[in-house]
């Protein structure tokens, strides 16, 4: 993976000078569900993004308002501050989640390929585990992602360096696909 602290000449700043909010869900599950926005879960996490929930589960907006939920814009992150660390995915529409994430909402969206990534580094990943608290499950506070050190290219860089693993992503990706689809053939081959 890229090693988002070795460039000298990047910019060192705080998570929070390139994040403008950072949302930490309530710890309460809805009461009730129905509606159309997603009540979304760790599990429904199997990519990039973040489209929905395969737990079929939705809530209302009468029941954000009564429970005081938070939403999840779409155009955000969610990452995982809690328990299992470095789980995140791009959010696509309006949603919301348990404690288990924190959603990082970043000053610009064109920027989210790359915090995507960055996300993914070692660095990133050894900060959250080394700030964790906790004697049963892991957390991370909302304080620690504001205060995580970041190196910072410049907004070109950061767009380009986005888009290569965007694009490295998607290519990963196909060739998942290919083999599922030899190894699906190869299977009914052999029987």
């Amino acid at each position: 993976m890229f090693d988002f602290l070795i460039i000298n000449v990047w910019e060192q700043r705080k998570l929070s000078d390139e994040f403008s909010n950072f949302i930490v869900p309530m710890r309460d599950k809805p009461k009730e569900f129905g509606g159309n926005i997603p009540w979304t879960r760790i599990e429904d996490i199997e990519g990039k993004y973040l489209n929905g929930t395969l737990s079929e589960q939705y809530v209302t907006e009468d029941t954000i308002k009564k429970m005081n939920l938070k939403i999840i814009p779409k155009d955000s992150l969610i990452v995982s501050s809690s328990a299992t660390f470095g789980v995140v995915a791009v959010v696509t529409q309006d949603l919301i989640t348990n404690q288990t994430f924190i959603g990082l909402v970043p000053n610009e969206k064109e920027s989210l390929d790359y915090w995507y990534a960055y996300f993914h580094s070692d660095e990133a990943r050894k900060y959250m585990r080394l700030q964790s608290a906790g004697s049963t499950i892991f957390y991370i506070a909302r304080e620690s992602f504001e205060n995580m050190p970041i190196s910072v290219p410049s907004k070109d860089e950061m767009l380009k360096i986005g888009t290569y693993f965007d694009k490295l992503d998607n290519l990963i990706t196909l060739h998942q696909c290919v083999f599922l689809d030899w190894h699906s053939l190869l299977d009914a081959t052999l029987k």
